[in-house]
């Protein structure tokens, strides 16, 4: 064993470090777990009692050697901090009941000498000052002891391990800690409590050498927390998954896609809910972490800001910044749907404030989601290079700006990470050259055969006001006499309908997609321009984010038929469509969970600004 010279304090420090090397061990040691005992009086009490007492410095009595608990107690909580594992019964192979002499010969570092110099022999035979000198040890060794014990008071009840068991923890509000209960996956549990009057036990399994449980059916057995008939995520357990400043990916040391589809199921439709769902689940933390990059450096490293929502500053590597990052977190009362809503729009609330204060825009994402809404990377093929060169050649060929404008803003769609500006980006791509068009203003209008400026017929007119009557008038006449006017008298749903037909065809899939039934494009459209939906709209959101995708076919192939002048019922030129998705393991996002940290290339998860998207 490696010698190291140590004092009082360094004994006693590194008599209760195990904490920090083996804490569930420390806690056996602490607790003494064994088997069932029963006494008028705890003998390491009772030990304490004998040896602090006044008499002790005159009587020679008093047997240091028999004192088996006190050794025992200190021999283990030596050998924990040197990073072993707790003995029920240290001295199993002890030759001889000397259990002072045993245990300094089983302890660890400069523990040995400590003690040989402070107990060099029995009590009888120390001089009056070494009997002092020792009872100030003792009694500090007891002293730290019970502070230990009272350390747990207010320390969180539950607590993850490994291999899906639930400690929890069992402590009196004053005297602190006195056993513990580990639940098991499949609903069984083990439990151990001590008292001044001995020892109980269920479902233990002590041995001489180590501490082993009864788990029941191992058949049952699930890869997941819980505590009896309720899962971890239910009970919540206090803090937070990531340490200030950081975003890992979820460790889960189990079968994850179950929780998954939990997830889903308990978001109701909420994409965002879904994601913090899902680390409630892995990680049993109430928590809502989310992070932050923006052009805005706030004074404080800590910020604390109304609603409840924490901002942590996040130390930059750079020495020039224009982008701070911020580390966020909202802790949740409870698991229920509304709360996390609630929490999430305080989040926003937070942000949209920070944006209106300062004058610069926020970026801020949850950390985790279950949905990748990525489009990947296009795998553009030889053989692509055909349509490429057709196209770019047209363009150049019209040199037309209304053209380009439309183009532009198909781009700006594609561009854009928020759905609802990808969604009105893509409509103004078809509406501003519809317009144009059916005014005459564009040469590509002809080509698609209007020929003279667009006049609405009455029986358009009409047709439209009846459409507008059957959609509306029955649940709100006011919303019907707002969209018949603006869709009917105005014309320009009319307009341009009546261009989509000269693209399309006039029985083409696109228009009925694009006009038939209150979720039609143009419907929800004129929600999305009259009523302002946002993002604070999750269900519009994600109806708009599903629409989005077939509005921007829609726009892609409208602009490609006009371009290249293709007439309808024939088709239109495309690319071969393959994608491919890249994944950083150096980021996050690369893996949303992971059953071992040790298939990361990085051992820094440092939040950076390029892991959060702009929006």
């Amino acid at each position: 064993m490696k010698n190291k010279k140590m004092d009082k304090k360094g004994a006693l420090k590194h008599l209760f470090d195990g904490v920090n090397k083996k804490p569930l061990e420390y806690m056996f040691a602490l607790l003494r777990v064994g088997w069932i005992e029963s006494y008028e009086e705890d003998p390491l009490l009772n030990f304490r009692k004998t040896i602090l007492n006044k008499t002790a410095l005159e009587s020679d009595d008093i047997d240091l050697q028999s004192a088996r608990d006190f050794w025992s107690l200190v021999a283990n909580l030596s050998r924990i901090s040197g990073g072993e594992d707790y003995r029920p019964d240290i001295f199993f192979t002890a030759e001889t009941d000397q259990y002072m002499t045993e245990a300094i010969n089983l302890v660890h570092y400069g523990l040995a000498d400590y003690l040989k110099g402070v107990l060099p022999s029995n009590w009888d035979k120390l001089t009056k000052e070494q009997r002092r000198e020792a009872q100030v040890f003792i009694s500090e060794f007891f002293n730290r002891y019970e502070e230990v014990l009272k350390d747990f008071i207010g320390s969180p009840q539950y607590i993850k391990l490994p291999g899906f068991e639930v400690l929890e923890l069992l402590t009196h509000n004053k005297k602190g800690l006195f056993g513990f209960k580990i639940h098991f996956s499949n609903g069984s549990h083990a439990e151990f409590k001590r008292d001044s009057r001995g020892a109980q036990g269920i479902n233990l399994m002590p041995s001489p050498g180590r501490l082993t449980f009864n788990v029941g059916m191992i058949d049952d057995l699930k890869h997941e927390w819980v505590v009896g008939d309720r899962k971890l995520f239910e009970i919540g357990v206090p803090g937070r998954y990531n340490r200030p400043g950081e975003w890992m990916p979820i460790i889960y040391p189990g079968e994850s896609r179950e929780l998954q589809k939990e997830a889903i199921k308990l978001a109701d439709g909420d994409e965002q809910a879904e994601g913090v769902y899902f680390y409630l689940l892995c990680t049993g933390y109430w928590c809502i972490e989310f992070a932050i990059k923006t052009p805005i450096d706030l004074p404080q490293q800590v910020i604390g800001l109304p609603g409840d929502v924490m901002l942590y500053k996040v130390d930059s590597d750079e020495k020039f910044q224009s982008e701070f990052v911020y580390d966020g977190a909202y802790y949740l009362e409870n698991y229920e749907l509304e709360t996390i809503q609630k929490g999430i729009q305080k989040i926003q609330r937070a942000m949209n404030g920070i944006a209106l204060a300062f004058d610069k825009p926020i970026h801020w994402e949850l950390k985790y989601s279950i949905r990748s809404h990525s489009p990947g990377s296009a795998a553009v093929k030889p053989k692509d290079n055909k349509f490429l060169d057709k196209l770019v050649q047209s363009l150049q060929a019209r040199h037309d700006l209304y053209i380009d404008a439309a183009v532009d803003w198909y781009q700006r769609g594609l561009a854009s990470n928020n759905i609802f500006n990808s969604f009105i980006c893509f409509h103004i791509a078809i509406e501003g050259l519809a317009i144009k068009m059916i005014s005459g203003e564009l040469v590509a209008g002809k080509n698609i055969g209007i020929t003279d400026k667009f006049l609405v017929k009455a029986e358009k007119v009409n047709a439209c006001i009846q459409e507008c009557f059957d959609n509306y008038y029955s649940s709100d006449p006011t919303l019907f006499a707002t969209r018949a006017y603006l869709d009917c008298v105005q014309s320009l749903k009319t307009k341009i309908k009546t261009v989509l037909e000269k693209v399309f065809g006039e029985d083409h899939k696109y228009l009925k997609e694009y006009f038939d039934g209150k979720e039609s494009l143009w419907n929800l459209r004129g929600e999305l321009v009259h009523e302002a939906y946002s993002d604070w709209h999750f269900d519009k959101k994600e109806l708009i984010r599903k629409k989005s995708y077939l509005l921007q076919d829609i726009a892609k192939e409208f602009l490609i038929r006009i371009i290249q002048d293709v007439k309808p019922g024939e088709k239109a030129p495309s690319w071969s469509k393959h994608f491919m998705i890249s994944m950083s393991m150096f980021s996050p996002k690369g893996a949303l969970v992971a059953s071992d940290p040790r298939i990361f290339p990085t051992k820094d998860w440092k939040i950076k600004a390029s892991w959060i998207e702009s929006k």
